[in-house]
């Protein structure tokens, strides 16, 4: 590789001049002469508010900023200005340009430009009318919305050179407006004002209306320090409302707010939305937004806090731009506990306006939609909750009284239902509580009581996925899994329980592809997915990449059985006897019982080729087939 060559990660702006070869064609001299001359203009236009013009090409241009704002806010001034300076020109030869905005990758070598970027963004610049300024989504969801720009969504546009469709916004001057500067000097569109004392005014206002003293403000995130990039669409965290009540016994009803804030964002197709127990890994610890958008790749973040007295609840919430660092809304809500659904509501609606989100009307009643009315059996459903997520035979237990308990108080709530067949599953799969085969029956018969109680819930889908999972269904499983899917686009755990279907059928690579949208969805990434991700990768032979999930996985959670089984199959596969043979030690250490036969029973395995792989490679390293009984000693 070129030493010179650097690679990084930027705002780019291309342009270029609309019909030029036509312009050459009437007057090559003068067309020239011309087009160079709005280069010059533009280019100057381009330092004023911070970026580098990086190449000139003859009838394009390649710039790059810190800021899509700032980007967006020099082509906006410039096309103004050309409008106006075009207008004084004498003959048919006036350079248009038009103008696309992209974040992405630049690679300088020398003097020359390139990477998948500055392509992307002269994509787009194709697709813009003469004078006109078109913005790749990702780069869209920077822009702070307070600025006077107006967008039209032209949706998800086939690029050339690019395989996913690429979100692309036209973007304008709100008539009337100005355009801001990052010095906080003002544009105003068409002329500019020539009288010193109005141009100080207006240097003075744009100043204030650009920084806005009186906004609070967090350290802004950084999009090049960044783990994951940003979606093509508006992406935000909630993090766990702080339970301020000084009793952490309602910790699970602080966990309940927040999980129904996120289930619902979540359930919108044009939000992008971190799964609960990626939040959740920072409760309880003060965190920075700026982190929080840096680790999961978001633009936006949600907090608060929660605190209940009595027949009262108080709820302070803030949504910030994490990429400006300016809170866009923060609110107080005084409520009495009965006006807890109204709160929701409000809360979610607030989001949604500040990202001037377009619903329709079956949105609109999604978002509005309460699981039951029933405040007494809400409160046990999110004590069921709470308990839940424990994840243990004892947590299960309490959880399934708990959400009985809700059931009692509101027979139609189907939430709870389908939460109450998954407690029964799960003892049935992991063996908790005694569990049997009627554990398996009466999970069966909840979900699909669940489900004719309510099939536009997409919690009831996955609980019904899971169901048929366990019970060796795995088409039913699937099926079920992509109506939640459907329902929820950014439901993660659906995308889980995809995979782990996909991988018993035998299509290991399918189920690669959904545990990677699971894991950008839910970056802070639960053992379970990479126990599904080191099985399906192992299944499709890449035994170096399904280890090291596998590992990963065992430091998460090292009584999982599951995992050392898989591992024990892996390190055999790779041909180290030895390791094999000593993680087989491990898995007699969790289970003296354990014997091959009795595991694949349990596996819901049934492609034949994959059950036998697994056979072969955990009893070439030593682990029984059979029990093993040991004989008493007699004297």
């Amino acid at each position: 590789m070129d030493k010179r060559q650097r690679r990084k990660l930027t705002v780019i702006l291309h342009a270029d001049v609309v019909g030029s070869t036509i312009l050459v064609q009437r007057d090559e001299t003068l067309a020239h002469d011309r087009m160079q001359d709005s280069f010059r203009r533009f280019s100057e236009t381009i330092r004023a508010y911070g970026g580098s013009t990086h190449e000139l090409r003859g009838d394009a241009l390649v710039a790059e900023f810190d800021r899509a704002s700032d980007a967006v806010c020099a082509a906006l001034a410039f096309q103004a200005d050309n409008a106006q300076f075009n207008d004084g020109l004498d003959g048919d030869v006036r350079p248009e340009l038009r103008v696309g905005i992209s974040m992405g990758e630049m690679v300088i070598a020398d003097r020359t430009v390139t990477g998948p970027g500055v392509v992307l963004a002269q994509r787009l610049e194709q697709l813009a009318e003469p004078g006109g300024v078109i913005v790749q989504g990702a780069a869209h969801e920077t822009i702070p919305r307070r600025l006077p720009f107006e967008y039209k969504f032209l949706g998800e546009r086939e690029v050339k050179g690019f395989d996913e469709p690429v979100r692309a916004y036209a973007i304008s001057l709100t008539p009337g407006q100005i355009i801001p500067s990052p010095e906080g000097h003002a544009v105003r569109k068409g002329k500019w004002f020539a009288a010193s004392i109005v141009g100080l005014v207006l240097i003075v206002a744009g100043g204030l209306v650009w920084f806005q003293p009186w906004v609070v403000r967090e350290e802004p995130a950084s999009v090049e320090r960044m783990v994951h990039s940003l979606p093509d669409k508006p992406s935000i965290a909630v993090l766990p409302f702080r339970n301020m009540s000084g009793d952490p016994e309602q910790d699970y009803f602080s966990d309940g707010l927040t999980e129904n804030l996120i289930t619902t964002l979540s359930q919108l197709p044009d939000v992008f939305v971190i799964a609960r127990s990626s939040s959740f890994t920072y409760k309880g610890n003060p965190v920075k937004v700026q982190q929080v958008a840096e680790e999961f790749g978001v633009h936006y973040v949600v907090e608060g806090s929660f605190q209940r007295a009595g027949g009262n609840i108080r709820v302070h919430a803030q949504f910030v731009d994490a990429l400006s660092g300016i809170h866009l809304w923060a609110e107080r809500y005084d409520r009495p506990w009965s006006d807890v659904f109204v709160l929701q509501d409000d809360l979610t609606r607030n989001i949604v306006s500040s990202l001037a989100l377009k619903l329709s009307d079956e949105q609109r009643i999604q978002l509005s939609r309460h699981y039951t009315n029933d405040l007494e059996a809400y409160d046990y459903f999110l004590r069921g909750q709470a308990a839940f997520y424990g994840y243990s035979a004892e947590d299960n237990a309490r959880a399934r009284e708990m959400y009985q308990r809700a059931i009692d108080r509101d027979p139609d709530f189907a939430r709870a239902v389908a939460a109450l067949a998954l407690t029964y599953a799960f003892d049935y799969r992991f063996g908790w509580n005694d569990a049997n085969e009627t554990s398996q029956k009466r999970a069966q018969e909840l979900s699909r009581k669940a489900l004719a109680m309510d099939d536009t819930l997409p919690q009831v889908h996955l609980v019904a996925s899971v169901v048929h999972q366990f019970g060796r269904d795995h088409e039913g499983a699937i099926k079920a899994a992509q109506r939640a899917i459907t329902l929820d686009p950014n439901y993660a755990d659906a995308y889980l329980a995809m995979a782990f279907s996909q991988t018993h059928m035998g299509n290991a690579n399918g189920a690669i592809g959904m545990l990677k949208k699971a894991m950008r969805l839910n970056p802070n990434t639960p053992s379970i997915y990479y126990v599904a991700m080191g099985r399906a990768l192992f299944f499709t032979g890449r035994l170096e990449e399904s280890k090291r999930h596998l590992e990963r996985a065992a430091e998460m959670n090292p009584t999982f059985l599951e995992t050392h089984v898989l591992l024990v199959a892996v390190w055999n596969q790779i041909g180290d006897q030895h390791e094999a043979e000593w993680k087989a030690e491990e898995v007699l250490t969790l289970e003296p019982d354990f014997s091959v036969e009795a595991w694949l029973d349990n596996e819901p395995l049934v492609d034949l080729t994959y059950a036998d792989t697994l056979r072969k490679s955990l009893l070439r390293a030593g682990l029984p087939e059979r029990p093993v009984f040991v004989t008493p000693e007699t004297d």
